[in-house]
């Protein structure tokens, strides 16, 4: 699923998940992941900025499966609405949510 994001502003949330299960299912799972914590930044966080969410299924395999199963967020150009949610001081380039 791809949204357009505003100019000032690229904000991205990845999901992952374990090498466990079918290629297929784990693509389904990583993407409900990221959709969650896109769900939750923009109830919890009051986020209104467009977000980019892609679902990757199984990540790095020399990961365990607690640390595969995961969201990934990044921020490539920071905008004071994103980087109010992280950070006071405006310092956070990732977060990862497991």
């Amino acid at each position: 699923l791809r949204k357009e994001v505003r100019v000032d502003s690229l904000f991205r949330v990845e999901g992952f998940s374990s090498p466990d299960g079918y290629v297929s299912d784990n693509v389904s799972l990583s993407m409900a992941r990221a959709l969650a914590v896109n769900d939750y930044l923009r109830k919890e966080h009051g986020l209104k900025l467009e977000v980019f969410l892609t679902g990757f299924g199984a990540s790095n395999t020399t990961l365990s499966k607690e640390e595969s199963r995961r969201v990934d967020i990044t921020v490539y150009q920071k905008s004071s609405e994103v980087m109010a949610i992280f950070d006071d001081n405006g310092t956070v380039e990732k977060m990862v949510v497991k």
